[in-house]
């Protein structure tokens, strides 16, 4: 599968998000009147935006603009924190609380969502996965995550996000590694943007 790309520099945060959308063709490319939208940044643990170990939720209000100009019949933004934190402190402590509801969109912890199996096409090191419903229900997933290196790979771009969409049980078991093909199976069998 060919990917689209964009890169924008700027300090407006709104507008870069909005140009590097137009870019790759325009939000209703991906997003149809009426589907759900998941928005997956990496709040996965309370730091400061500006470090880069999460994603800076004023990018993630940018995303939530552009989402509702395609009239989506919901967006939310959902996350599963780090294994052994709780997502709801840590929503807390990054100032979430009511921030994407002013924007109309819902936030969701997802470690409190009921997760379902799902066989992973022509699987070789999974078969199936397990997934959070609200993930596996929504109609389009955009990933926002933070670019940033790990210490067993150069950089992790979008690919360890997505783990913030699987339970605890599964998140052990998909270190990102040269041995490990688990996280870039959940990025493919999912409908993914980021």
């Amino acid at each position: 599968m060919k990917s689209t790309v964009s890169v924008v520099k700027g300090t407006d945060v709104d507008s870069s998000v909005r140009k590097a959308v137009e870019l790759i063709g325009g939000i209703r490319k991906f997003i149809q009147p009426g589907q759900t939208v998941l928005i997956k940044p990496n709040f996965a643990v309370v730091a400061p935006p500006e470090t880069g170990i999460v994603t800076d939720p004023a990018t993630v209000d940018a995303v939530i603009g552009v989402c509702k100009e395609a009239d989506p019949a919901k967006v939310i933004v959902g996350e599963s924190g780090i294994v052994g934190f709780d997502t709801s402190e840590v929503f807390q402590g990054l100032g979430l609380e009511n921030r994407f509801e002013r924007l109309g969109a819902e936030l969701v912890n997802l470690d409190q969502d009921e997760a379902v199996k799902m066989d992973v096409p022509n699987g070789t090191v999974l078969k199936t996965a397990r997934i959070f419903k609200t993930v596996y229900e929504s109609d389009v997933v955009i990933s926002v995550p933070s670019m940033k290196t790990h210490i067993l790979t150069s950089a992790t771009l979008g690919l360890k996000n997505m783990k913030g969409t699987i339970p605890d049980s599964m998140k052990k078991g998909c270190t990102v590694s040269v041995r490990s093909k688990r996280c870039a199976i959940l990025n493919w069998i999912m409908p993914l943007r980021t």
